[in-house]
Parts: structure tokens; C-alpha cells; sequence
């Protein structure tokens, strides 16, 4: 089987644009995680926190993919 490599830039941009959805490129289970705390986040603040989790997400999009990639 050949060992495919997922861009760590793209998963970035993907969360960056589209949230948790986006986040789907990188993992299911963060996707959902993010999915979750953005619905909390954004009643509570009235959606102004979303200006810090959906980078946050965009981050962990990244960071996720990277690890990956370097096989850890």
C-alpha cells in the first residue's frame, strides 16, 4: 500500500475557511471534538468567541496532519 502523505497547509486552510468541516480533512474525532466547543462557545459568547476557536481549530488541523506525516 502505498504511504500518501496529506498536506498540512491545506488542512489548515480547509479548518481556517469551513471550521469543523474543514477539520475533517485532518480527523474525524477532533472535527467532531471542535464541532462540539464551537456549539458551546458560540452561546455563550454570541458567536464573537468563534474569532478564537475556529484558529484554534485551523492550528490543531495542522499540527494533527503534521504528526502524521512525520509518522508519529
Amino acid at each position: 500500500m502505498a504511504n500518501t502523505q496529506k498536506s498540512a497547509g491545506l488542512a489548515a486552510v480547509l479548518a481556517l475557511f469551513f471550521g469543523p468541516i474543514g477539520m475533517l480533512y485532518a480527523s474525524f474525532g477532533s472535527a467532531a471534538t471542535m464541532f462540539l466547543v464551537n456549539i458551546v462557545v458560540g452561546i455563550f459568547t454570541a458567536g464573537f468567541g468563534l474569532l478564537l476557536t475556529i484558529p484554534i481549530g485551523a492550528f490543531w488541523a495542522y499540527s494533527i496532519v503534521e504528526g502524521e506525516n512525520q509518522g508519529h
